[in-house]
């Protein structure tokens, strides 16, 4: 059965335009994936019909692990299945994601340099990169832009298997 949905959660996921979930390289949690989708079923039926789901982020990714690389097929897989994507930026596992966890601090600020840094940056600026696509839709009038800025804000829990990272696209 799928997960019950928490008053905080049902929150969230009503505020918000689309979800991003992170899933770990396993088959545990791919199977978990689908759980959310369907956990998210009531909240589009009556309170967010537009929610979506932006994409799937592997996360403690290891592109030398065979097992990664067969889940990351079948991540693709079920992305397919759920009408969104598999993010082509992944984050590998790195003893200092725990570090800055355990210190209390971002990654950013911990180890500015580590390799999952640098995945996590990749990841943004393929998202953002994403987010300016659809923005750039929207015609100039008289050599005025008439682009609304998009400010994406994330919601990040830790990197387990239950963690989504709910976006929220907010016109200023």
């Amino acid at each position: 059965t799928a997960p019950a949905l928490g008053i905080l959660t049902i929150n969230a996921l009503t505020a918000c335009d689309s979800v991003i979930i992170p899933a770990q390289a396993d088959i545990y949690s791919l199977q978990g994936i689908e759980q959310l989708a369907e956990t998210m079923k009531p909240v589009k039926k009556y309170t967010n019909p537009d929610l979506t789901i932006e994409g799937i982020l592997l996360t403690r990714y290891s592109p030398r692990s065979v097992l990664s690389r067969e889940v990351a097929e079948l991540a693709q897989q079920i992305a397919r299945k759920l009408g969104t994507k598999l993010f082509r930026a992944t984050i590998r596992e790195a003893v200092a994601v725990k570090e800055a966890q355990i210190s209390q601090q971002s990654l950013y600020s911990y180890a500015p340099k580590a390799k999952a840094t640098e995945d996590y940056s990749r990841f943004i600026a393929e998202l953002l990169g994403e987010l300016q696509e659809e923005a750039g839709d929207i015609p100039e009038v008289d050599g005025v832009g008439k682009k609304e800025d998009t400010r994406t804000e994330f919601l990040v829990s830790s990197e387990s298997t239950s963690s989504v990272f709910l976006t929220d696209r907010i016109k200023t």
